[in-house]
């Protein structure tokens, strides 16, 4: 699914972005990476209404507890259930306005993304730019963003970047600060991918 590449026509057509970009990218590949990303986040919604679906709370447990959610957010409660439903309610809309802006920096040292809560801005560095060998962490950067936009985020987030430390993040950490994931844009990232690339495997799961 992350693989195939979308079209230049449909991608315009559902992530109108305001793009300016720089030397090493053109705004086509920017478009077409935030048009798989805004997909991306839309897969997450239908495994969330399974959630709703579900006949009691033990259910809900068992499904979140054996699935992504348990790898990313750990054990399943209500409050993490109703966080997850109200970031991607929101994200697809973010990724998906014309009022969204990206920025490609020409600087370097810059940050691979950048977004600020409540700014309908993402900015990207060129360390994203150069990145072309990682299809998959450039389009996890538009749904990472997007939740930072969202208000999601964490202070120093800087050591739990990448799939190992997030996931730690998640586990690791829980004893102390048990909802800490819910406010990783990274987790949130990775757990839209994670659906992107195994999302048939989960239905399984969940209704088995």
């Amino acid at each position: 699914m992350l693989a195939d590449k979308l079209s230049p026509a449909y991608a315009a057509a559902i992530a109108p972005a305001k793009i300016i970009t720089c030397p090493g990218v053109t705004e086509e590949e920017v478009r077409e990476l935030l048009a798989k990303g805004l997909e991306v986040a839309r897969l997450v919604e239908p495994r969330l209404v399974r959630f709703d679906q579900a006949a009691d709370d033990a259910r809900r447990a068992d499904i979140w507890n054996t699935g992504p959610e348990g790898y990313w957010f750990a054990a399943y409660d209500r409050l993490k259930l109703f966080s997850l439903r109200r970031v991607f309610a929101r994200i697809p809309d973010i990724l998906s306005s014309k009022r969204l802006d990206i920025i490609c920096h020409h600087v370097p040292g810059f940050s691979y993304g950048d977004a600020d809560p409540g700014i309908w801005k993402i900015n990207l560095g060129m360390d994203w730019v150069n990145d072309s060998g990682d299809r998959e962490e450039r389009i996890q950067t538009f749904v990472h963003e997007a939740a930072h936009i969202v208000g999601r985020w964490v202070v120093n987030e800087d050591p739990w970047y990448g799939r190992e430390n997030a996931h730690n993040m998640a586990h690791i950490r829980r004893p102390g600060r048990r909802r800490m994931a819910m406010r990783s844009a990274d987790n949130i990232g990775y757990y839209a991918i994670d659906i992107a690339e195994n999302g048939v495997m989960y239905k399984m799961l969940a209704s088995a």
